[in-house]
């Protein structure tokens, strides 16, 4: 496709939403942090409004 050419195709065609997160969650800022302990990488989510930490069980 040229460069600033129209698409015929829909934006957001062929995507999905992600799964909803937990009841009353929505809309709540966060990220996803790391850090690696004893050699190994664990993941977790943050969420910034009130200094909740959400990780696996």
């Amino acid at each position: 496709m040229a460069e600033n050419a129209i698409s015929d195709t829909t934006p957001g065609a062929g995507t999905m939403d992600p799964a909803p997160g937990p009841t009353g969650r929505t809309g709540v800022v966060g990220g996803i942090e790391s850090l690696t302990l004893d050699g190994r990488r664990l993941w977790f989510g943050f969420d910034f409004t009130s200094d909740q930490v959400l990780s696996p069980p």
